[in-house]
């Protein structure tokens, strides 16, 4: 599937500048005052994007509803909460991943945040290149070997593989994939298993469990919401999951990070 293309501007002052002869992937727009501790390495790891800054969120969605976004990157403090942009944003363009970068956690902003559509979630500090890595697959800019094994099958467009990398965590049909593939569901998954190396299940459940590893990080997180939110529908099934990736549960997953 062709990409669309758009003029290249590196990110200045919030405006965008540069030379219109580059192309880039995609457009991410930043919404977020405390964004200068990232927004530079994003710059540098992201050079084919442009990176469009907004401070607040009346100017970001009048940018949002008059140019074409790939990305949105909203911040979340206590003088600026998300959820407002967030639903704002979900409902005039739903199809706009939504990414959240946190000052403060609460068990109740996780799990507002995924319920009301957003597409991953960081809490500060978090390493620079693990928000690059997220973004990268959001924008289907490279296939990420931490998150998603191998490469995508090649007769699968790249519109059916980014459905998957960003819908992981909503019940997830290999009938349904298979059809937006314009495959049938036994050849689907014998290329699927060509490419990875994984089945369809295991491919679908090893970006859980790397969504469920980042959240298992948030200590008032319950090992619940950890499961519901990357999209596992019960407590059960994501220790048996998360036993077979990991070797241990979840529990003592965070236990033994705590200890470090």
């Amino acid at each position: 599937m062709n990409r669309t293309h758009y003029d290249f501007h590196k990110m200045v002052g919030g405006e965008g500048c540069g030379d219109n002869s580059s192309q880039v992937a995609g457009t991410i727009l930043v919404v977020d005052s405390g964004c200068l501790d990232y927004l530079g390495h994003l710059g540098d790891a992201l050079a084919q994007c442009r990176l469009v800054h907004k401070l607040e969120a009346r100017e970001a969605c009048a940018f949002l509803w008059s140019n074409t976004v790939n990305l949105a990157l909203v911040g979340h403090c206590q003088d600026s909460p998300c959820l407002e942009l967030l639903e704002i944003i979900k409902s005039t363009c739903p199809s706009i991943p939504v990414v959240i970068i946190a000052d403060q956690s609460t068990e109740s902003l996780v799990v507002d945040v995924f319920r009301c559509g957003a597409r991953d979630y960081f809490k500060k500090p978090f390493l620079p290149y693990e928000l690059v890595l997220t973004l990268r697959a959001l924008l289907g800019l490279q296939q990420t070997p931490a998150v998603l094994p191998g490469t995508a099958p090649p007769n699968c467009s790249e519109k059916v593989f980014r459905h998957i990398q960003t819908n992981f965590r909503t019940p997830l049909s290999l009938t349904q994939v298979a059809e937006q593939a314009g495959m049938s569901v036994s050849s689907f998954s014998r290329c699927f298993k060509k490419q990875t190396g994984m089945t369809f299940v295991d491919y679908v459940n090893s970006l859980r469990i790397s969504n469920a590893i980042r959240l298992l990080k948030e200590a008032r997180l319950s090992l619940l919401n950890v499961a519901l939110s990357s999209g596992f529908s019960n407590q059960s099934h994501f220790n048996r999951v998360f036993r077979k990736h990991a070797g241990m549960t979840p529990g003592q997953y965070r236990t033994a990070k705590n200890r470090h």
